[in-house]
């Protein structure tokens, strides 16, 4: 597996891919294409950084994640989002690709820190496997409507 980062001309495919992992995530209101690309344009343009992990010249996965400092010289790295496309799921993908983002790409020296929807079981379980660890539980109270 091979990875490189994501330029503007790539905004598209990110999109494509950001629409993919929102549908699997069942994330509600769905973005759509022209949010999906002025999103992706926005973070490129930003502070995130966009990888995508090839196999024999084809897309197989993609994450972005920004940097940050939790205190005065401790980095972190968060994972915004991480998606390995449908078809190639179950082949050990996801794991390489996680593996050459958290030693080839991000120094192993400093965090590497992630959200994963507590509905999504699989993913925890994946994330887990790989050796994190549960760090905080975010709660919400949704807006209401009012009629």
């Amino acid at each position: 597996m091979t990875y490189r980062f994501a330029t503007a001309q790539d905004i598209e495919l990110l999109a494509s891919l950001n629409r993919q992992l929102n549908e699997d995530e069942k994330s509600t209101p769905l973005l759509t294409t022209e949010q999906l690309l002025a999103r992706m344009t926005s973070w490129l343009e930003g502070n995130h950084q966009a990888v995508l992990f090839e196999k024999n010249s084809g897309v197989v996965a993609y994450a972005i994640y920004c940097t940050g400092e939790r205190a005065p010289g401790e980095i972190f790295h968060f994972i915004r989002q991480f998606f390995v496309c449908r078809e190639h799921r179950r082949r050990g993908y996801g794991r390489e690709a996680v593996r050459l983002l958290s030693t080839e790409i991000i120094p192993r020296t400093e965090h590497l820190v992630l959200d994963v929807l507590y509905n999504n079981e699989v993913g925890r379980a994946f994330w887990k496997a790989l050796g994190f660890t549960e760090h905080c539980i975010t709660l919400e109270l949704p807006p209401t409507t009012d009629d």
